[in-house]
């Protein structure tokens, strides 16, 4: 889910998938959606999207990989392309690796890395050079026994909060200034106490910029005249719809060839 306060043409969605293919498209092109939704990617057989994110020009991408790997690249290295475009090679993997996330870097903030048993750090963004598009990119966090592999990928700042998610239903909220902020070629500190068999399989950030828009009345965190009452909340439609001026994007990724072929190309680049 996306929000968007218009669809413009200057902003893009981007979309980044397990195999390591990442595909870029105008964002007005998802100005009429239908009840059933529309085709967002052509995604191979096997493959499945693990990230969608806004990004406008000189934004940076990066992908990381669950073999602790992560690459940064230009926006304009992935060309623009149609709806039902595949895409084109974001990260080149080797073996069973498989991308595990992406983000749109802002300046000042740090990446957040959390490792299958309960391991992860902090790294600033400032130390992931910028470089092209489709390389096997550099080492974020060294995947030893002890950690497992990566995860999940969050971009994160001091003052946010982490909620910490277990493959057994467990839930650990924990401040992100409590986690050490190390450089990217180490294994990283432990995070969270696990049970027994239990492990990591996702983490994400809340900001304050978040908590005000939900505990808001009218769920938009700055027109809002407070925090809403525990005895009346309000209906959770309008956390997703915000101001009567917003717009909601909702788009079902399908796989199926039906549509009407792109003039873009279909296959990712081998370059």
């Amino acid at each position: 889910l996306l929000r968007v306060p218009e669809f413009d043409d200057d902003s893009f969605v981007v979309f980044a998938t397990r195999k390591g293919v990442v595909k870029k498209t105008v964002l007005s092109a998802y100005s009429r959606p239908k009840r059933g939704g529309i085709k967002a990617i052509l995604l191979e057989e096997g493959d499945a999207v693990v990230g969608v994110s806004l990004c406008r020009k000189g934004d940076t991408i990066l992908m990381a990989s669950s073999s602790g790997r992560a690459i940064r690249f230009d926006e304009q290295a992935a060309r623009s392309m149609g709806r039902t475009a595949r895409g084109v090679r974001g990260i080149k993997l080797k073996g069973d690796d498989t991308v595990v996330g992406m983000i749109v870097a802002e300046e000042g903030s740090d990446l957040l890395t959390v490792c299958e048993n309960g391991h992860g750090k902090r790294t600033p963004l400032a130390e992931y050079p910028i470089k092209g598009r489709g390389g096997q990119g550099v080492i974020s966090i060294r995947t030893t026994v002890r950690n497992g592999p990566v995860v999940s990928v969050r971009q994160c700042k001091s003052e946010d909060d982490a909620m910490l998610i277990t493959e057994r239903g467990m839930i650990v909220r924990s401040h992100v200034e409590s986690i050490s902020c190390i450089s990217r070629n180490t294994q990283g500190v432990r995070i969270v106490n696990l049970r027994k068999g239990d492990h990591l399989v996702a983490v994400e950030v809340v900001s304050e910029a978040d908590l005000e828009r939900f505990n808001s009345p009218a769920g938009d965190g700055e027109n809002g005249d407070g925090p809403a009452e525990a005895s009346n909340p309000e209906p959770e439609a309008t956390l997703d719809s915000g101001s009567d001026s917003a717009a909601v994007i909702e788009t079902a990724i399908e796989t199926g060839t039906e549509a009407e072929p792109d003039s873009e190309a279909d296959s990712p680049d081998e370059a």
